[in-house]
Parts: C-alpha cells; sequence; structure tokens
C-alpha cells in the first residue's frame, strides 16, 4: 500500500511542478526527476515469502541483500546516465544512485536457506519461514 502511495504522491508533485512553471512561463528542457522508491512485492505462503523488487539498470556488483532478525535490506546502484560530451539531456527520469529498501517481514524466516536470484531487472529472494512460524494443526479430541 505504501509502495503505491509513495509513487502516487511523486506523480502529483511532478504534476505540480509542471503546473507550476507552465504558470510562471518556466520552460525547462530537461530536468532530472528524483525517483528513489522501487517497486516490490512480498508474497507469503505456509512454506516461505517471496520478496521481488524491481531493479532495473543497477550495476550488479554494488547489489546487497542482508537480514537481521525479521528485517530485510537490499541496496544497490544505479549507474549515471550514458551520455556522450557535447550531447543534451532532452529528459531523464530514471533515478541514479543508491536505491535502498528496507522492510519487516511479516514472520521469522531461516536464513541459512534462503535464495535470491536476479532476472530481467527484477530481484527475487525467497526465504523459508522458519520452523516456528509455520502453521501447525492441532488435533482435536472429540470425547
Amino acid at each position: 500500500m505504501l509502495v503505491r502511495n509513495v509513487g502516487l504522491l511523486d506523480a502529483l508533485l511532478n504534476d505540480m511542478r509542471d503546473d507550476i512553471e507552465a504558470m510562471a512561463g518556466v520552460e525547462h528542457q530537461h530536468r532530472y526527476v528524483p525517483r528513489r522508491v522501487t517497486g516490490l512485492d512480498i508474497v507469503s505462503d505456509d512454506d516461505s515469502v517471496i520478496v521481488r523488487v524491481d531493479l532495473p539498470g543497477i550495476d550488479l556488483k554494488t547489489l546487497d541483500v542482508s537480514l537481521e532478525g525479521q528485517r530485510l535490506t537490499v541496496r544497490a546502484n544505479r549507474r549515471a546516465l550514458d551520455v556522450e560530451l557535447g550531447d543534451t539531456v532532452v529528459h531523464a527520469e530514471r533515478a541514479i544512485g543508491e536505491v535502498e529498501r528496507v522492510l519487516e517481514l511479516p514472520c521469522a524466516v531461516e536464513p541459512s536457506c534462503s535464495e535470491a536470484t536476479y532476472e530481467r531487472g527484477v530481484l527475487q529472494i525467497t526465504l523459508p519461514r522458519a520452523a516456528s512460524a509455520r502453521p501447525k494443526r492441532i488435533k482435536i479430541d472429540v470425547g
């Protein structure tokens, strides 16, 4: 929910900035739009928690995933624009620099059995639930 709200807020602020610039008669050739929030999904079932983070264009050497208790941290850097000397940037929206997401997992997990893959700009982290966090069946005695 928070991710959607941040994206909506970002879009509204950009629209307001455009309106103010238009009212002031300011024309811009290019502008950098900071967008340090990257989208993510968290899916949980009886066996594991799966976190998918959109990280297109990152430098894989800077990708870092850490887990402390139930707090998962993902850090990476996006490269600067590839611009040749003499080129003019007309419009730039892709964020550059460090991206960091810190989130609280919905349950305890087993870090030693966790896996992470990066494919087509999406980081997927699979974290098995700790035995203590798995649902348990309670036997009902009928008397």
